[in-house]
């Protein structure tokens, strides 16, 4: 079974787990439609990180991505609860950041002057700010960080546009990634 299609199809719908004053995280999937044998059924995902996006990985942009938001679950405990502190769109403007400085390298600018041009929107300390002089590893940073704000915006149960946008944004980096990486050949290695 392509669960990719089914969510894309609309036939599967989010399981959350959490209530009032708890963060609420995706722990699985269930169908829409009922059976009469089966009432539902839910996909046990191992870590709220795997979804909903880890179901979608099916290009190598959106790979890194993924393995770059894992990294920062587990790696840098930048988790769920940490994420619900950012609700002044930190999350969405660090990913700004990191976007604007990749297009500006694709440009042709240097690392420096590109960093100039976006530091002003930069939401936490300058020890925060890791910009590379790598398009792609920029891009992976700021599809990472687009995805934290949508998982975010999903937990707090604001599912309307701004959600649709951040989703739309992780794919646009994906989708620049695979571009780039298709154009440099050499260069596939960016996590």
């Amino acid at each position: 079974m392509d669960l990719s299609k089914l969510i894309k199809a609309g036939k599967l719908e989010p399981v959350l787990k959490g209530g009032v004053g708890e963060v609420v995280m995706l722990v699985g999937w269930r169908r829409k439609e009922r059976s009469r044998k089966q009432k539902s059924w839910t996909l046990k995902l191992p870590r709220p990180w795997q979804a909903p996006r880890a179901i979608l990985c099916e290009t190598e942009g959106q790979r890194l991505i993924f393995t770059e938001r894992k990294r920062q679950i587990l790696g840098k405990n930048f988790n769920e609860a940490h994420d619900a502190t950012h609700v002044g769109r930190e999350l969405a403007s660090a990913a700004w950041c990191y976007r604007e400085v990749a297009k500006q390298l694709a440009e042709g600018k240097g690392l420096a002057a590109a960093s100039v041009a976006v530091v002003k929107r930069w939401p936490w300390g300058m020890e925060w700010w890791k910009p590379s002089e790598d398009i792609v590893r920029n891009r992976v940073k700021a599809g990472a960080l687009y995805w934290a704000e949508a998982d975010r915006l999903l937990r707090a149960g604001e599912t309307g546009e701004e959600f649709g946008a951040m989703l739309g944004a992780v794919d646009g980096q994906a989708d620049l990634i695979d571009t780039h990486l298709k154009a440099k050949p050499d260069e596939g290695g960016a996590s």
